[in-house]
């Protein structure tokens, strides 16, 4: 001990006693204590058991929810895109009419001859099968060759 004392003088003046200690007579009647305690907390109510009981039915209908959710915005939003790309020739008349300064003639002249490029085709080609058809051939043989 002494040796101690020479090689720490701080840590043998150190009080020697735990700094706790528990009550006499605590653990003889402490399971009654306890079983007390457990009995005098209240029984869950009727609102909260159905809380508990249905709170994973309620985390599954929300997931599921969202993901309709999820994947019907989406399409609706794809729609709109699709449904704005169908435009009608008054709606591009309207427009035309509306922008026309903003246009130049060139490209106006262009394009409406490109238009009546197309319906030009479209007449020759009614033209032919007209023709086709008068001269005794099968329709049928004509529109699988078109």
């Amino acid at each position: 001990m002494e040796k101690f004392k020479d090689i720490s003088p701080g840590l043998s003046e150190l009080n020697k006693n735990p700094g706790y200690s528990v009550p006499e007579g605590y653990f003889e009647n402490f399971s009654s204590r306890l079983s007390e305690k457990i009995h005098a907390e209240q029984a869950p109510g009727f609102f909260e058991k159905i809380i508990n009981y249905t709170k994973p039915q309620m985390a599954f209908v929300s997931l599921f929810v969202g993901f309709f959710l999820v994947v019907f915005l989406v399409f609706k939003f794809m729609n709109i895109s699709e449904s704005g790309s169908q435009l009608t020739t008054s709606d591009i008349t309207e427009y035309i009419e509306e922008n026309i300064y903003y246009y130049n003639d060139k490209q106006l002249i262009s394009s409406l001859e490109t238009d009546n490029l197309v319906i030009e085709d479209q007449q020759k080609n009614d033209e032919i099968i007209d023709y086709l058809v008068n001269d005794g051939i099968d329709i049928n043989s004509i529109l699988d060759e078109f």
